[in-house]
């Protein structure tokens, strides 16, 4: 089921001001529901993604969250930072994986 991700991350911008960054404990197998207010993040998000795959797939709604906010995704063999400047005409290489930018999110 999605989950609202977004607002939770809002939430805990507003409730620790002071905090440099967000950690975010999120299912890889879950969409985001309230992905569009992803946009309104001003801190870094760390997102430790849990699958059961031993090498899943990021899920595109959370490479998103790293990218809109210069965070990173973390598997269990696996650390990825994502940065805007590597995005390279609208494609994202990240790890093996290959995501492209739409209007306002990432996809496969």
């Amino acid at each position: 089921a999605a989950e609202n991700d977004a607002e939770a991350l809002l939430y805990a911008q507003k409730m620790f001001p002071e905090a440099r960054s967000i950690v975010l404990i999120a299912d890889n197998s879950s969409p985001v529901r309230d992905l569009e207010l992803a946009a309104l993040l001003h801190k870094p998000v760390h997102i430790l993604l849990c699958d059961t795959n031993p090498a899943p797939e990021p899920n595109p709604d959370y490479v998103t969250i790293a990218y809109l906010t210069n965070g990173s995704l973390h598997l269990l063999g696996e650390d990825l930072a994502v940065k805007k400047k590597d995005l390279n005409q609208n494609d994202l290489q990240l790890g093996r994986w290959v995501y492209k930018w739409t209007t306002d999110h990432f996809t496969r």
